[in-house]
């Protein structure tokens, strides 16, 4: 289903929004040069490929989400501190 809309797109290109057969090829070429390396990561011959790459991907976001939510509790933390800080009980002059 995927290879059809690609098949179609430079059609499209042509008859609808009339550009140039040149136009339309340099519209859809990054999608062609795009899929050359997942051809080549995806058959590298190597059974695993999909998932070590699916690891290394998901031990990535992982280590983003947890420095996301570092970064958000350490922002809460300041904050709350000059808060406190902010609200704290002043002692009034003359007063102990």
């Amino acid at each position: 289903m995927l290879y059809i809309q690609v098949s179609t797109l430079p059609l499209f290109y042509q008859e609808v929004l009339g550009y140039t057969a040149l136009t339309a090829g340099i519209m859809v070429a990054p999608r062609g040069i795009g899929s050359m390396p997942g051809l080549l990561i995806f058959t590298a011959g190597k059974p695993l490929t999909l998932g070590t790459l699916n690891r290394l991907v998901q031990q990535q976001a992982l280590l983003w989400a947890f420095i996301d939510i570092f970064r958000w509790a350490a922002l809460f933390a300041l904050l709350a501190g000059a808060l406190a800080w902010l609200f704290r009980k002043v002692p009034l002059p003359g007063r102990l």
